[in-house]
């Protein structure tokens, strides 16, 4: 050991780091990291999607997204595949619906129904956290 060494800060490698971390947590974690870099595949890309625009700005701005891309229905229909017979889905089927009645027309009735079903989406969003963390574990590190 030369002198200098001592100033010289212990690292801690790579490996070490990283299996203080839980693998479920680092599953989730790759699995936002794919998706930011367009990585994750269909239904589950369009279900992150959601799931991120939602926590953005509820329903309102989740289609206002999608209709930017031209991307609604194929959207909503990747989303609602993954839902089944949940609350989420449902609360997504009535805001779709909605959407497509009123969008265009009665702006203010689309705003009321589309806070409702956010109240719905946000009282039940650990139904999408669960399908994501159920996709998360098959991811490999």
């Amino acid at each position: 050991m030369g002198f200098f060494d001592i100033f010289r800060r212990k690292r801690t490698p790579k490996n070490e780091a990283e299996s203080s971390i839980p693998l479920e947590t680092r599953k989730w974690n790759k699995m936002w990291e794919m998706w930011r870099d367009d990585r994750i595949p269909s239904p589950y890309r369009e279900l992150m999607t959601y799931q991120t625009d939602m926590e953005k700005g509820g329903y309102n701005y989740y289609f206002e997204q999608r209709a930017a891309e031209r991307h609604v229905a194929p959207s909503v229909e990747a989303v609602l595949s993954l839902l089944g017979d949940t609350d989420s889905a449902a609360s997504m089927s009535d805001a779709y619906a909605a959407y497509k009645k009123y969008a265009g027309i009665d702006g203010d009735e689309l705003k009321r129904i589309l806070d409702e079903c956010d109240y719905i989406y946000f009282d039940s969003k650990e139904e999408i956290t669960e399908i994501l963390k159920g996709y998360a574990d098959t991811i490999g590190l």
